[in-house]
C-alpha cells in the first residue's frame, strides 16, 4: 500500500518535470507544494488563505491534466523506454567486458603454460648442449 502511494508521488513528480510548463501558475503551485514539499492540504490551504476543499479540487484537476498530457505526449513513456535500453546496453557492455576478461585470462594462462613448458624445453637443450637462444 505505502509502495503503491510512493510510487504514484513519484510517477506525479516526473509528470511534473515534464509537462509542469503546461499548467496554471496556481496548478504549479498547489503540486510543488503538495508533492515535491510534502505539505498536507490543510497546510496549503493555510499557507494560502484558501479552503482545504479548493486546493484538493486544483491537485486533482492538474493531476488529471498532466496525465492527460502523458496520454497524448507519451514523453514518460519514451523516456522510461530510454532507460531501459541503455540499462540493457549497460548489462551487455558489462557480460562482454566480462567475456573478454575470461577470454585475456585463458589466454594469460595459456601464455603461462608456453611459457613454462618453453623453459623444460630449454633447460633440456641446455643440459644436451643444443641451446642456442632466440
Amino acid at each position: 500500500m505505502e509502495d503503491d502511494i510512493l510510487e504514484k508521488k513519484e510517477h506525479i513528480i516526473l509528470l511534473m518535470d515534464l509537462y509542469k510548463d503546461l499548467l496554471t501558475d496556481k496548478q504549479k503551485e498547489y503540486l510543488t507544494l503538495y508533492y515535491e514539499e510534502d505539505l498536507s492540504l490543510s497546510e496549503i490551504a493555510n499557507d494560502l488563505g484558501v479552503s482545504r476543499n479548493a486546493i484538493y479540487d486544483n491537485i486533482k484537476r492538474a493531476v488529471k491534466s498532466l496525465e492527460k498530457y502523458e496520454s497524448k505526449l507519451k514523453l514518460l513513456e519514451k523516456h522510461k523506454q530510454r532507460l531501459a535500453l541503455i540499462k540493457k546496453i549497460e548489462k551487455e557492455n558489462q557480460r562482454d567486458t566480462k567475456d573478454i576478461e575470461d577470454y585475456l585470462e585463458m589466454l594469460n594462462v595459456t601464455l603461462r603454460y608456453f611459457m613454462m613448458a618453453e623453459g623444460i624445453i630449454r633447460k633440456k637443450e641446455i643440459k644436451q648442449g643444443e641451446y642456442h637462444g632466440i
